[in-house]
């Protein structure tokens, strides 16, 4: 490997911590491991988790060295994957930079926007005719969903936010609001019997139960404490 010296891992079975592919000129491709990467001469491209002995700052070189000219699209993200990271920097509440911003977009990413409509207090605020609380009970992208309700379901308005027009104003499906409430997809679609639940049924099944991340966080906050108790005694 002209360049590079690759020491073999020792003993054998050790999981090898360098991987690479030799090319030689006149021979077939021969996969290498090795336990230790030293330099003898050879540019690197640091792009794995650990440098080689010997690599040093600035004896690197930019990534856009390695790119090739005219790469098919079919390389490129699809508008599923560019929607992914914008979703990401819509929860996160900070937008990419703004120059991938636009190439995510330009490749078809899309944002999703959900308003969640609040008709507790919607019905309050038409009652007492205040205009601002009833325009804001419609919902904000970022209102948490109501609490799911046995005896009543809550509409949400969903569009993409570059075609407002396109969107609808529906309900959760069942499956979404297993989704919502921490639950396996499908466990409220059949009974003990193995016969299938009709979807107003499985609705107020979902109403009467908790969340079970709440649930969650609760049963452990209990764990904590009485863990913490139990050893503050043992130490008395």
């Amino acid at each position: 490997m002209t360049g590079w010296i690759l020491e073999p891992s020792y003993p054998l079975s050790r999981a090898p911590r360098f991987q690479c592919l030799l090319l030689e000129d006149g021979r077939g491709p021969e996969w290498c491991e090795g336990e230790r990467l030293t330099c003898a001469g050879g540019s690197w491209t640091p792009s794995i988790g650990q440098e080689p002995g010997g690599w040093r700052e600035g004896s690197g070189f930019s990534s856009w060295r390695i790119l090739e000219g005219g790469v098919p699209e079919t390389y490129y993200l699809s508008p599923v994957h560019c929607s992914r990271f914008l979703n990401l920097a819509d929860r996160a509440g900070c937008p990419p930079p703004a120059e991938i911003e636009r190439l995510l977009l330009k490749q078809g990413g899309r944002v999703p926007v959900v308003r969640p409509f609040q008709c507790f207090r919607m019905r309050g605020a038409s009652k007492r005719k205040e205009q601002a609380a009833f325009r804001n009970s419609f919902g904000l992208p970022a209102d948490p969903f109501p609490t799911l309700l046995a005896s009543d379901l809550t509409p949400f308005a969903f569009w993409f936010e570059d075609d407002p027009g396109g969107g609808c104003v529906r309900f959760l499906t069942e499956r979404e609001s297993e989704r919502l409430m921490g639950l396996p997809e499908g466990w409220t679609a059949y009974g003990a019997d193995g016969g299938e639940i009709r979807p107003s049924a499985r609705y107020k099944a979902l109403g009467n139960s908790i969340a079970l991340p709440c649930a969650d966080y609760i049963m452990a906050g209990i764990y904590e404490a009485l863990a913490g108790k139990e050893e503050t005694c043992g130490n008395v």
